[in-house]
């Protein structure tokens, strides 16, 4: 839920009172300052905290972003004010060497992506709970100081923080695969995924070479015949899924997955991803 904290400076009984309006609204103390307290409040309520005069420090609060081992994580970084961060090929090519680069050097398998003009989509998988992370930042970093050598340009390029959701393996990771090579067509840039050259589409549907792709099992076992793998993969086109699931989810950093799975990971990591509902991605009839 979107909210905002509150540096509360009651000067009178009306602001303690106040105060205990918001808690009973929906805020929460979520740390102190000597003995003043931090509120946090949900967005929809802030207006009334904000003309109560309570306002001294205003910080949008961090999701907890969660990666864990061996669990495939779908990664989503967009230029700062949606701003382009690719302006041409070399652009592009420089970002994919980076990103081989990087996600060889933290151990992190790369089995899908997307450059978009102005946002990236990845689906990974990552060997530590803070190998995407590292790889993320490592990338960021080198092509960002690429970017404003060849552009003449200075300040920052990305959106903050990248957004990112786990993802199950069943029925759903290579639903989450053709979600981000499908983001041209959904663009309207393409009319097919194999026109767009600066995706995995080709490598996982074509079979054209890609030193930075490794595959996961569940594509692998899709078919023990090459041939025949770059075929079932490209049937799975006929069927476009619900864009929003996954969009959805990455930008409320929930996992996508079933019901049981999800409440496995909140038992096994000891985490809570509250009562986003999740389903299957609907599907509809389409053809490439």
């Amino acid at each position: 839920m979107n909210g905002v904290t509150i540096k509360s400076k009651p000067e009178n009984g009306s602001g303690a009172l106040l105060l205990l309006a918001l808690e009973l609204l929906g805020g929460a103390v979520v740390g102190k300052k000597g003995s003043e307290p931090f509120y946090w409040v949900p967005a929809r309520i802030f207006p009334f905290a904000h003309g109560g005069r309570l306002v001294e420090h205003l910080d949008m609060p961090r999701s907890p972003r969660i990666a864990i081992a061996g669990l495939p994580l779908h990664i989503v970084q967009r230029g700062n004010n949606r701003q382009a961060c690719f302006v041409n090929t070399k652009d592009y090519e420089t970002y994919l060497r980076v990103m081989e680069e990087a996600s060889g050097y933290y151990g992190v398998h790369i089995h899908a992506y997307v450059l978009m003009t102005n946002h990236v989509h990845l689906l990974v998988t990552p060997y530590d709970e803070s190998s995407a992370s590292k790889m993320m930042q490592q990338i960021g970093r080198r092509y960002v100081l690429y970017f404003n050598k060849s552009h003449r340009r200075s300040g920052t390029l990305w959106e903050g923080r990248f957004r990112s959701s786990l993802v199950e393996t069943d029925d759903y990771l290579l639903a989450c695969q053709r979600y981000i090579e499908l983001n041209p067509v959904r663009a309207s840039i393409v009319s097919c995924p194999s026109l767009y050259r600066w995706s995995s589409y080709r490598a996982n549907a074509l079979g054209e070479p890609a030193s930075l792709i490794t595959p996961h099992s569940v594509w692998t076992d899709l078919s023990s015949s090459a041939e025949a793998r770059y075929g079932s993969y490209r049937k799975l086109f006929a069927e476009e899924i619900d864009a929003r699931v996954f969009r959805s989810a990455c930008q409320k950093g929930l996992p996508v997955g079933s019901a049981n799975w999800r409440a496995k990971l909140e038992s096994e990591h000891g985490v809570h991803f509250g009562t986003g509902k999740q389903g299957r991605p609907a599907i509809r009839k389409k053809g490439f």
